[in-house]
């Protein structure tokens, strides 16, 4: 089975994620977040530092919920909790890879939802 993901910016870490996703074989990349205006419609591959992925990175979160992901990799430049909420309520799981320097400290809120498909919360 081959897993539909989202990557969720293509910052410095997201990079990483796309690149990663891109490279394995039962993961594939349906569509991708961009925060910033300069990354809309360019290709998340060359983005990324890749070859073209065919994916075009828009910074809308409603296209990119109907294209039914199974996960979203959550790499925000400003993290929110109303963000990864969402994405949990449209069914898909969230993998939050969030970096905040000190003395900032990011935190989620419990969230009681039916998680879907099988998503573990600790």
């Amino acid at each position: 089975m081959t897993l539909r993901v989202v990557q969720w910016t293509t910052g410095s870490v997201g990079k990483q994620s796309v690149t990663a996703i891109a490279a394995h074989p039962e993961m594939e990349l349906v569509g991708c977040y961009a925060w910033s205006g300069d990354k809309l419609g360019r290709d998340a591959g060359e983005l990324c530092g890749l070859d073209p992925l065919g994916i075009a990175p828009t910074n809308d979160v409603d296209a990119l919920l109907a294209l039914k992901p199974d996960c979203v990799v959550y790499n925000p430049v400003w993290p929110s909790t109303d963000e990864p909420v969402r994405i949990l309520e449209s069914g898909a799981n969230v993998i939050p890879v969030v970096v905040a320097a000190p003395p900032r400290i990011v935190s989620y809120p419990d969230v009681t939802l039916p998680l879907p498909r099988g998503l573990v919360s600790p």
